[in-house]
């Protein structure tokens, strides 16, 4: 009895437990449903790419297409970090919108442009990948396909393969991957108005890969040619060089052949020169140009492709004075002075420019002076003063000054008592008939010169000596004469 009991007693409490358990169960899911913790998800970027796939058509090789948009944006909550852009084919290129390194806040987006340049006939397909800190796409990639078709024969000169057209050369058997051209190439335009020297060891890349065709082409009627500055005219045609943008280190080496009939009248040809079109500034840029105007060429280096063309500048004559030079600040009374000046035309047409000269703001002379553009000349002027005193000097704006000494005081000449009169000459008288017979007392001889210490005689003083030593002699023989006659009688006698 006492067992039953305790049996029934052990199910009541186990059946009691077994509802409290069950209760405990519901309260504690109730409980966890009711406070269970909120998941917080960290914020990220989500990268969105449209379109996937573009096809540019048929394009006529060695021409480029028109342009192309990719749309990138964020649609995550996160900024969005772009990688570097990359396309696997050279014939595809981005020309603007190179979002590479850039980050994308959210909500924001940008635009890539695209063209296609066919450097060979049929179908040709490329892909441009996006790379970026998406989590979960990384990268997306874009399908690009384009369709060369030709329409002309031949190719440029130095072409390997076929499936060019004029003006384009395919460089796919003669590049290393890396861009490393293997041999020489020459590229010659359409009727070699333009042509490109490529040594062999050069790489030619485009966005760090190598290009497989490049070519020079004129611009077509689908092309709007960039406007040429108003004082420098085109004295060739623009050509485009394609694929645009290709790099070349070192640099390759240009040349355009000229027409004489399309050298603007007036400019001197040593005054062409290559330009290149800027697409970040939209403008044309100088290159240092070497002229050989015997052959009418211009050659210059060139590191990138772009639209190229031959120019001349056409600004007016414009003069300036400068070098101001004057022989002496001071010179003596009624002497010459020299004054020039450099005349320079600024400008790049032939012109004539008067150049003056003021003494004392008043015009004395004046030049004229035709220069070529770019050319200088040393213009001189000579001028005196009789006056003393300080002069200033004008020559086209350019200023200076001379002075001009006192007249100096004159050197009195030797008075009429102080100089020696020339001697007279003595006239030699004749000797007597009768004196024939008498030996004549020859005269004494002319002293000797003297000595090197001694002072020398003047030659006429000189002469008026002798001449007094031989009228002496003369005298002397008249006197003596007729005792030795008398003398000589007597003995006879």
């Amino acid at each position: 009895m006492d067992i039953h009991l305790l049996k029934n007693k052990n199910k009541r409490m186990a059946l009691k437990f077994s509802k409290l358990g069950i209760l405990y169960f519901v309260i504690v899911v109730l409980v966890t449903l009711i406070l269970k913790p909120t998941v917080v998800m960290a914020d990220a970027a989500s990268i969105n790419v449209d379109p996937l796939s573009i096809n540019f058509g048929s394009v006529e090789v060695g021409s480029t297409s028109a342009t192309a948009n990719v749309t990138v944006s964020n649609q995550g909550d996160a900024p969005l970090t772009i990688g570097s852009l990359s396309i696997d084919d050279s014939q595809f290129a981005i020309t603007s919108g190179n979002i590479s390194g850039q980050t994308l806040v959210a909500g924001a987006s940008a635009n890539i442009t695209l063209r296609f340049s066919p450097g060979a006939a049929g179908e040709q397909t490329g892909t441009l990948t996006i790379p970026s800190d998406d989590p979960d796409e990384n990268p997306v990639t874009v399908a690009l396909s384009g369709g060369g078709t030709v329409s002309g024969e031949g190719g440029g000169s130095g072409g390997g393969g076929g499936g060019v057209s004029a003006g384009v050369v395919d460089l796919s058997d003669v590049i290393e991957p890396n861009g490393e051209l293997l041999r020489e190439k020459r590229v010659f335009s359409i009727n070699e108005e333009a042509y490109l020297v490529i040594p062999a060891g050069t790489f030619c890349t485009l966005y760090g890969r190598a290009v497989s065709f490049i070519g020079i082409l004129p611009l077509d009627n689908t092309d709007a040619p960039p406007l040429v500055p108003e004082y420098s005219p085109a004295a060739a045609r623009i050509f485009k060089f394609v694929p645009d943008g290709t790099q070349f280190d070192p640099p390759i080496y240009l040349t355009f052949n000229y027409q004489q009939d399309l050298v603007p009248a007036g400019v001197d040809e040593t005054a062409l020169y290559i330009a290149y079109w800027d697409t970040q500034t939209s403008q044309w840029v100088r290159l240092k140009t070497n002229i050989d105007a015997a052959n009418n060429t211009a050659e210059a280096d060139i590191t990138h492709f772009s639209m190229y063309t031959l120019m001349a500048d056409t600004n007016p004559a414009a003069f300036t004075v400068s070098n101001l030079s004057i022989s002496t600040s001071g010179v003596d009374f009624s002497k010459d002075v020299t004054i020039s000046a450099m005349v320079t035309n600024t400008g790049d047409l032939s012109g004539t420019y008067k150049v003056s000269l003021k003494i004392n703001n008043v015009q004395v002379d004046a030049k004229d002076v035709t220069l070529a553009g770019k050319a200088s000349q040393t213009v001189t002027f000579t001028t005196s003063r009789n006056t003393a005193g300080t002069y200033t000097v004008d020559v086209n704006g350019q200023a200076g000054s001379f002075t001009v000494n006192t007249a100096p005081t004159p050197t009195p000449t030797p008075s009429q008592s102080q100089s020696i009169p020339a001697p007279t000459a003595i006239p030699t008288p004749s000797p007597s008939p009768a004196l024939t017979s008498t030996p004549a007392l020859t005269p004494k001889s002319t002293p000797a010169a003297p000595q090197a210490s001694e002072q020398q005689v003047p030659q006429t003083h000189r002469w008026g000596r002798i001449i007094f030593i031989f009228s002496c002699a003369l005298a002397i023989a008249a006197i003596f004469s007729p005792l030795i006659l008398r003398k000589q009688r007597s003995r006879n006698s």
